[in-house]
């Protein structure tokens, strides 16, 4: 049979493997497997055959999308969809990812797993971030040195570390996967013995006048647990995560929370990385964070349940009323809570999560404005430099929300509205823009001091982990009075409406 010009001369020529013919006649031509390939080409239509074509040239990507799909072990040859999964047409590959035929629209697949091309294009969008990671790790190497003095600047860099030296590490992550995780474990139980012996016998009031060594300890405590929310948001960055954290999410579903890692210490940076990758992995991550928000009778538990569904429901809208009418609900925490506090201040709250999760355009658009108002007015450096919170560029909003100090253990968890407005803010977007980049981090001169550690391992421990006084109920908010949402609006006018 004669190979046709047209796809002859645009694919042959254009692969270079063509062998020699032994004559100059084309009819003689023996292309071995690229004949085959080139014949089964002809059941496609030409706006597939590129990705045909692409897929029969690189199996070590077909193996990839493969290993992504997770198909089943005892499956050898697998149907690649190039349009729609049911009618196709296919690329028919190999479990090694070697190219076997083409099928085209409406042949059947027979009992052939199939991977859609939603799924292969999944792949390729990964690959490509993967690409540009790598080409901003060449140009930050060339800063650091080497490899080693980069990754030293993650376990050390605390909450100074630039967008570009984040983006340069989760270039190396998925390569050093197999030993990060089970050092994130580690580190994590060393903290929590740590964070044990500060509580026994009221140690963290020495802390109120740190020495020397107190300094040391709560700078690498602090270091430690920044470095945690760094590497497991790269580890995550593409939606996956490791067999045992699956497998934990289905056999412990209540201890399964990622958030869990992070709320101990009360620090809302590494915690909106937390609850970023929990929105991440999305719904795998909701069945444990359903369960643990509705079963919480403390604020460990609270915090953690609710900063997972509200990642999980801000991300992906087909799970966001399903999230919102679990946050509606009442756990036994919220009944306790709801009475430390005014009836009016405790509406608000309510009101805010319930409006972070909604999808109408004004609310979709009232948490990010929501979010600047508050860091206008909590942020030194942003009243600095934009003289109204409309001025500030979203990006740096976000950033900003995502770095900032404060603890959602203090004042029975009256900060955590502040953590899951960033939460909702930054569980949409790509996780570097969790991070400033290095020209604002230059500008904007925030060194770490032995306060901030002060803010999450003394305050705690009165309110929290020591045994304490319960607080007065606050004054009643009056209709005229500012609304405590931060919106600087009349509470009647804002979340007094209802």
């Amino acid at each position: 049979m004669l190979i046709p010009n047209r796809i002859f001369i645009l694919r042959v020529a254009a692969s270079g493997r063509q062998n020699l013919p032994h004559s100059h006649s084309p009819a003689r031509w023996h292309l071995g497997h690229n004949t085959h390939f080139l014949e089964r080409l002809e059941r496609l239509s030409s706006r597939h055959i590129d990705a045909a074509f692409m897929l029969y040239r690189d199996p070590v990507f077909v193996r990839k999308v493969l290993n992504s799909a997770k198909i089943p072990d005892n499956a050898e040859r697998v149907a690649l969809s190039l349009d729609d999964p049911v009618l196709g047409p296919f690329v028919v590959v190999a479990r090694n990812g070697n190219f076997v035929t083409c099928l085209g629209v409406g042949m059947s697949t027979k009992q052939l797993p199939i991977v859609t091309r939603g799924q292969l294009d999944a792949v390729l969008a990964k690959l490509d971030r993967q690409r540009e990671r790598m080409a901003v790790y060449q140009q930050q190497s060339q800063r650091f040195g080497s490899a080693t003095k980069l990754w030293e600047r993650v376990m050390r860099a605390g909450h100074r570390l630039s967008r570009e030296e984040f983006v340069a590490a989760a270039a190396l992550a998925p390569f050093l996967a197999e030993q990060l995780w089970p050092q994130v474990v580690e580190d994590y139980l060393a903290l929590l013995e740590t964070l044990d012996k500060v509580s026994k016998g009221a140690r963290y009031k020495s802390l109120l006048k740190p020495g020397d060594n107190d300094k040391r300890m709560m700078l690498l405590i602090w270091n430690k647990i920044w470095m945690m929310g760094h590497v497991v948001a790269m580890l995550t960055q593409d939606g996956e995560a490791p067999e045992w954290v699956e497998r934990f999410c289905r056999d412990e579903p209540v201890g399964a929370n990622l958030v869990n890692f992070a709320v101990p210490f009360g620090m809302s940076g590494p915690l909106t990385r937390f609850s970023w990758v929990a929105g991440r992995l999305g719904k795998g991550l909701l069945k444990p964070s359903k369960l643990l928000y509705a079963g919480a009778t403390h604020l460990h538990e609270h915090a953690a349940g609710l900063l997972a569904l509200i990642a999980v429901g801000s991300r992906n809208p087909k799970l966001r009323g399903e999230v919102s009418k679990v946050i509606q609900r009442e756990s036994p925490l919220s009944k306790r809570v709801k009475e430390m506090f005014a009836p009016e201040w405790y509406a608000a709250i309510r009101s805010l999560y319930g409006r972070l999760l909604t999808t109408t355009p004004g609310d979709a658009a009232f948490g990010l404005i929501w979010l600047k108002v508050m860091l206008h007015s909590r942020d030194t450096t942003l009243r600095r430099r934009y003289a109204e919170p409309t001025e500030i560029p979203d990006d740096i909003a976000r950033a900003t929300a995502a770095n900032m100090h404060c603890s959602v253990l203090t004042k029975r968890g009256a900060n955590l509205h502040y953590v899951a407005a960033a939460v909702s803010a930054c569980a949409k977007e790509p996780v570097e823009m969790l991070y400033h980049e290095q020209e604002w981090l230059r500008q904007d001169p925030d060194p770490w001091t032995p306060q901030m550690m002060m803010t999450y391992l003394v305050e705690p421990f009165r309110e929290f982990w020591v045994p304490h006084v319960p607080a007065k109920t606050a004054n009643v908010i009056g209709r005229n009075d500012p609304c405590p949402c931060g919106s600087e609006k009349k509470y009647k006018k804002c979340c007094g409406t209802g």
